[in-house]
């Protein structure tokens, strides 16, 4: 049996140590957490110095096809602008894993928003974390 993909993610380590630079301008400060999507580095962007939150995919998660479609999805999302919209400075790989490079954001992740509140007998439990089996967005119909 396969371990859950929280716990691969975990297993994979950081696999960038902090003074890694990826994407050529994405500097690697630390690791913040794991979760069913990958592993969330801190990191500056040595072009502008501002802080970025470092997406590095889980192993398996995108394949050369779902890369296009990451990166048609981050061209999109860097050309919007909107205070409920993060803003994305960078897609590619580094060492065979896919990353987004986006605006940090302090705060909580939100399972742990969500696990802090008291349950409510009209809202429904969460049982497990979702995992998207692709990438895409309502502009694209990969919602449909």
């Amino acid at each position: 049996m396969s371990a859950p993909p929280t716990q691969r993610a975990r297993a994979a380590g950081p696999a960038l140590t902090p003074g890694t630079v990826v994407g050529g301008r994405f500097a690697i400060e630390g690791q913040e957490y794991a979760d069913h999507l990958g592993i969330v580095l801190r990191s500056k962007d040595t072009k502008t110095e501002k802080p970025i939150a470092l997406r590095l995919l889980a192993p398996g998660l995108v394949d050369a096809a779902g890369m296009k479609v990451l990166r048609a999805e981050c061209r999109t999302a860097a050309s919007l602008s909107h205070q409920n919209i993060v803003t994305t400075y960078g897609v590619g790989t580094a060492r065979g894993r896919a990353f987004v490079a986006t605006a940090w954001v302090e705060g909580r992740p939100l399972t742990d928003v969500i696990a802090a509140r008291s349950p409510s007998p009209n809202r429904r439990p969460a049982t497990a974390p979702f995992a998207p089996r692709r990438f895409g967005s309502p502009t694209t119909g990969a919602y449909r």
